[in-house]
């Protein structure tokens, strides 16, 4: 896979199996974007969050396929989850962690 394929520069990449991954691309606009693709044939399958003046810096998958996004808004930092199965967002808003969340580490 290249960074072409996703229009921009992708830095963390998150599996959730053989078919299904997803990574977090910064574009030329420094906006960040988080896409679901294929591991397997190299292709993008949908752009899941698409934020503009938003970082996310880190992805992390537990056992049970739920995706959890560092999400940096100033004015609503925290946690999001995602299942990994469906793309739905199981947070209705992001887990506040008070400060800017960097990076998210999953112990089971």
């Amino acid at each position: 896979m290249t960074e072409e394929v996703f229009g921009g520069d992708a830095y963390e990449i998150a599996l959730i199996n053989d078919s299904k991954g997803y990574v977090v691309v910064l574009d030329s606009s420094f906006n960040t974007s988080m896409v679901s693709f294929d591991p397997l044939s190299g292709t993008q399958l949908a752009t899941i969050l698409a934020l503009e003046g938003t970082l996310i810096s880190d992805l992390a998958v537990n056992a049970d396929k739920q995706v959890y996004v560092t999400y940096r808004d100033s004015s609503s930092p925290g946690i999001r989850i995602l299942d990994g199965n469906t793309d739905i967002e199981l947070t209705s808003t992001p887990i506040n962690t008070g400060l800017l969340p960097f990076e998210v580490v999953i112990l089971e």
